[in-house]
């Protein structure tokens, strides 16, 4: 009958689907480590081409997945926070950040994130101060960049001081970078 033929198409369907997701289950347990590269990469991508919003999602729901290594979640954890930092979003960026401080808090990456999230909330003496402590915890290869940024950033800060008028303000600055090198020549 034509019911009997109907209820056989539905269980060789179901049948089919039951096949069908477990070939995808075992699919992805076998892609999941390159599916998380791809995808780290894509949302890197969206924030390079200013879709930051977009990449802030992909990032944090890679994040959220129990079976990332804790290297990855630190690296993922630290694209998050430069999508936060794109959007401006300083306090959600620095919550983020947090999470990661401990494994990531000498890196280079790290310290520029958390300098740009503490300009970002217009906090320039914690900005500075993280500069100047990273340049003197970074090993040789980073300290020569993290000290530049830090010469820059202090006398940047001296001349807005200069051009209000703030002696006071500006020549602790200047006297703070005149010894490291590069600040002469600036």
């Amino acid at each position: 009958t034509q019911a009997d033929e109907t209820e056989a198409e539905v269980d060789d369907a179901a049948d089919d689907f039951e096949v069908a997701e477990a070939t995808d289950l075992e699919q992805q347990a076998d892609g999941d480590a390159a599916d998380l590269e791809d995808e780290d990469a894509d949302a890197d991508l969206l924030r390079q081409r200013g879709d930051a919003e977009r990449a802030a999602v992909l990032h944090r729901g890679l994040t959220v997945r129990p079976d990332l290594p804790r290297k990855r979640r630190v690296d993922i954890g630290l694209s998050l926070a430069e999508d936060l930092l794109e959007l401006e979003r300083w306090d959600d960026a620095g919550a983020t950040l947090d999470t990661v401080a401990g494994d990531a808090a000498g890196r280079p990456r790290y310290v520029w994130a958390r300098f740009r999230q503490h300009h970002g909330r217009g906090d320039r003496p914690e900005a500075a101060r993280t500069l100047k402590r990273a340049r003197k915890r970074a090993g040789d290869q980073d300290r020569p960049a993290i000290e530049s940024g830090y010469v820059a950033y202090q006398l940047d800060r001296a001349l807005e001081f200069a051009l209000a008028g703030d002696e006071a303000q500006m020549n602790p600055r200047l006297k703070d970078v005149a010894r490291l090198e590069g600040a002469a020549s600036r």
